[in-house]
C-alpha cells in the first residue's frame, strides 16, 4: 500500500500458485488499489494486463479471519456519472462477481464502464451475521443499492452532468 494509506487492505483470490517462490502474479488493477506503480520497472516485469512483483511474505501461523456472507451492500458512487448509467447495477454485480470475493465497510471498488473508471464506496454492509465487519460475496445473493455521490449535482441532461 501507499504511504499516505496505511490501513488500505485488499483481498483478493488466489488464481495460480503457478509463481516462484517470493514472487506474485498480480492484475494491473489489484496494483493500482494497493497504490503500486505499475511503471516502476524495477519491481514489475510485464506491463500489460498482469505483472509480476516481488513480495516480502510474513509467516504468520494460526491466522484466522471470520467472514460472514454478504446480503445487501450500499455504495456511494464517488462520481456523478455513474448515477446516469442505466445499467449501474448489473455492472457494479458483473464487477463483484469478477474481481471481488469480500469487501468491508469503507472499502471502494473501480468499476469499468466505456473506458472510464468509476470508484465507488461501500457506504453500508449486511449479512447473515452481522457482528463481524468483513463479509465474502462468493456464492451469495447479494442486494444492491446506491446512495448520491458526495457532491451531486442533478440533471435534467445527462450531458450537463459535473464532478
Amino acid at each position: 500500500c501507499n504511504q499516505n494509506d496505511s490501513n488500505k487492505y485488499r483481498y483478493c483470490n488466489v488464481v495460480s500458485f503457478d509463481a516462484p517462490n517470493g514472487l506474485v502474479y498480480m492484475s494491473t488493477w489489484l496494483m493500482q488499489e494497493l497504490g503500486l506503480d505499475i511503471n516502476d520497472s524495477s519491481d514489475i516485469n510485464d506491463k500489460n494486463s498482469s505483472a509480476v512483483i516481488q513480495v516480502h511474505t510474513l509467516n504468520i501461523k494460526n491466522a484466522a479471519v471470520t467472514y460472514s456472507p454478504a446480503q445487501f451492500i450500499q455504495f456511494q458512487p464517488q462520481d456523478n456519472s455513474f448515477v446516469f448509467l442505466e445499467n449501474a447495477s448489473s455492472l457494479v454485480k458483473n464487477c463483484l462477481e469478477q474481481y471481488y470475493s469480500c469487501l468491508k465497510l469503507g472499502d471502494t471498488i473501480r468499476v469499468k464502464h466505456k473506458n472510464m473508471d468509476h470508484i465507488l464506496k461501500v457506504s453500508n454492509i449486511m449479512g447473515i451475521n452481522n457482528t463481524t465487519t468483513k463479509y465474502y460475496l462468493i456464492n451469495s445473493k447479494i442486494l444492491i443499492a446506491f446512495i448520491d455521490p458526495p457532491k451531486f449535482l442533478k440533471s435534467n441532461n445527462n450531458d450537463d452532468v459535473k464532478n
